[in-house]
């Protein structure tokens, strides 16, 4: 069976969400102590970041429902291939 062609569109938003979810986990790790004892701006920084994730996977998702892709090709084999084309990118 070929491989499922991913619209160069949803390769980059899966790329970007990917890019938006890897910077709150960094975000994380470069704080150095535990979540209860972060300080105030660092709250703030996390949840604009996670803000920011949330609103990327929603435009994705969005994105990946419009595309019909999902319906035609079923769920694991479109999200093996979306991620494979996000890496592409």
């Amino acid at each position: 069976m070929a491989d499922l062609e991913i619209p160069i569109e949803l390769a980059q938003l899966q790329a970007r969400v990917n890019a938006a979810f890897d910077a709150v986990a960094e975000h994380h790790r470069s704080v150095g102590v535990p979540v209860l004892e972060w300080p105030e701006e660092e709250m703030v920084r996390s949840a604009e970041l996670m803000a920011a994730a949330t609103a990327a996977a929603d435009e994705l998702r969005a994105a990946v429902e419009a595309s019909g892709l999902v319906a035609e090709h079923g769920s694991y084999e479109f999200q093996a291939a979306l991620m494979r084309a996000s890496r592409a990118v």
